[in-house]
């Protein structure tokens, strides 16, 4: 699908239950969630949990940065740097919109009648 004129922004087309998944970890956070977090969070595969996070920066959802290892605030970890991903306001805005609706969804599905 092409980038939208006004902001470059590439839309969600649909909502996954992986996608909901990633979006639930991401609104119960507030930041610090690296992709290696999410996968075991959420107990999906990085193989999945990478590409959503791509199409929810790409759709303007989400926002990441790199961990600065020469930052004398950063915790001191041998390993390689973590991309932290952190909705945006409008991101988490759509994402408790879509959590809702997953609910409501089951709600109806639980309901007898």
């Amino acid at each position: 699908m092409p980038p939208q004129p006004e902001t470059g922004a590439q839309p969600l087309t649909r909502m996954t239950i992986p996608m909901l998944a990633v979006l639930a970890a991401l609104t119960d956070g507030g930041g610090g969630w690296y992709g290696l977090r999410i996968a075991g969070a959420t107990a999906l595969r990085t193989g999945t949990v990478y590409p959503l996070l791509t199409r929810l920066e790409r759709a303007g959802w989400v926002t990441a940065t790199w961990e600065d290892k020469n930052s004398p605030d950063e915790k001191k970890d041998p390993g390689a740097r973590r991309k932290y991903y952190q909705l945006t306001p409008q991101g988490r805005e759509n994402a408790l919109r879509a959590l809702r609706q997953r609910e409501e969804a089951l709600a109806r599905f639980r309901s007898p009648g």
